[in-house]
């Protein structure tokens, strides 16, 4: 019997638990739990809102009760995993663009993007406190950036750019400056009493077509060792967050075509995603059956 991914710890957790080794029958029941979360993790992520089809039957989304996802999880594990996550395209095709006619405001696009960071924030950090209500996700544009000389490392000069040249100096950091305009992507807690307390906890560009995790300069010493979720996305994640933007940005455009161009390139970016949920449980199906460790 191979281990599972996750599965070793949890075994070694469960002994120390008991304060015994655990009998065969006890550790085929562990492996069965262990292989169904494992898939269920994998294929649908923790928080996943995308759906994935069976013959065109959606099987699960976000927020679904525990009962629905307790049955789906059971049908995964009595299936063939290759015939159940076959994708019906057209289904697939025609969710996406339910999905985005739904969003008939320009808020409604912003919550749409608000939700999909928060997604990637709880699957990242493990943090679920964050909410969407909490965040403020912008574009803006940097006149210039620091650019650290040993590191190679983007620092942006913020609002403040004098006190960021101070922490700079203060942390012995040698610095060249660039001088392009640098379209920068924030996201910035909210201070809902103090709008200018708001806190940058995500800062990224794109350079020759690469996101690159930035240090934002105002807030250098609290965060020139953050992990950048924005950054550690997916391509295809972080291709429907930035199509989403660009929506929004778009959303009131009245030029002719404009907008509608906008939207149908969302929704391609959302149909890509889902493609590449479909393809992921395939190589998650493989994995369980190639790959684990010999007990």
């Amino acid at each position: 019997m191979k281990l599972i991914p996750g599965e070793k710890k949890a075994l070694r957790n469960k002994e120390d638990e008991l304060g015994r080794r655990l009998t065969k029958q006890e550790r085929r029941q562990l492996h069965k739990k262990a292989k169904r979360t494992f898939i269920v993790k994998t294929i649908f992520g923790i928080g996943a809102t995308a759906a994935i089809f069976a013959g065109g039957a959606k099987l699960l989304e976000s927020g679904k009760a525990e009962s629905s996802k307790s049955q789906s999880e059971t049908n995964i594990e009595e299936t063939n995993i290759k015939e159940i996550y076959k994708v019906d395209l057209e289904q697939l095709e025609t969710q996406a663009k339910k999905e985005i006619d739904q969003l008939e405001t320009q808020e409604d696009v912003l919550k749409f993007i608000k939700d999909r960071y928060i997604e990637s924030y709880e699957q990242q950090t493990g943090d679920t406190t964050l909410t969407t209500q909490d965040i403020q996700i912008t574009i803006s544009h940097e006149n210039y950036v620091y650019i650290d000389e040993g590191t190679g490392e983007i620092i942006t000069h913020g609002d403040k750019p004098y006190e960021t040249v101070e922490s700079l100096e203060e942390n012995g950091v040698r610095y060249s400056t660039q001088n392009d305009e640098i379209r920068t992507y924030k996201v910035l807690k909210q201070d809902e009493e103090n709008k200018d307390n708001n806190e940058i906890i995500d800062c990224m560009i794109i350079e020759r077509g690469g996101r690159i995790r930035v240090i934002p300069g105002e807030n250098y010493n609290q965060m020139k060792d953050y992990k950048s979720v924005l950054a550690e996305m997916s391509q295809e994640e972080w291709k429907v967050i930035s199509t989403a933007l660009d929506y929004h940005t778009n959303f009131d455009n009245d030029k002719e075509g404009e907008k509608e161009k906008f939207k149908n390139r969302l929704i391609e970016a959302l149909e890509n995603e889902q493609k590449a949920k479909e393809q992921h449980a395939k190589e998650a199906n493989k994995q369980i059956g190639d790959e684990g460790i010999e007990i």
